[in-house]
């Protein structure tokens, strides 16, 4: 018997395994969305302590901003961006795109 080192041919996806991988990618996305907020209350935890300790001009809160900033587009990313251009948004325009070719 005669073996090859030619690599084998991919597997088809099935409905099922690309919906486990869409899964994991959300779940990985979710994951990093909370390591961020933790990180965050950290951080801005141990800046408000040196700040008020050491005195003067208060700066910690340029920190919340961009803290601020970072976890509202982790957010958009793991919450929001489904519901403005998920599959709903797609097949609405898909639909509208047909409509107009149709039509002409």
């Amino acid at each position: 018997m005669e073996t090859t080192n030619s690599p084998a041919a991919p597997l088809p996806q099935t409905a099922e395994s690309t919906d486990v991988a869409a899964a994991r990618r959300y779940v990985k996305r979710l994951r990093d969305f909370y390591l961020l907020l933790a990180t965050a209350v950290i951080v801005v935890a141990i800046a408000a302590a040196v700040n008020l300790a050491a005195g003067g001009r208060l700066w910690f809160p340029w920190v919340i901003f961009g803290f601020a900033i970072a976890i509202g587009f982790a957010a958009f990313d793991t919450f929001g961006r489904h519901r403005l251009l998920g599959r709903d948004w797609q097949e609405r325009k898909l639909r509208e795109v047909l409509e107009r070719q149709r039509s002409r």
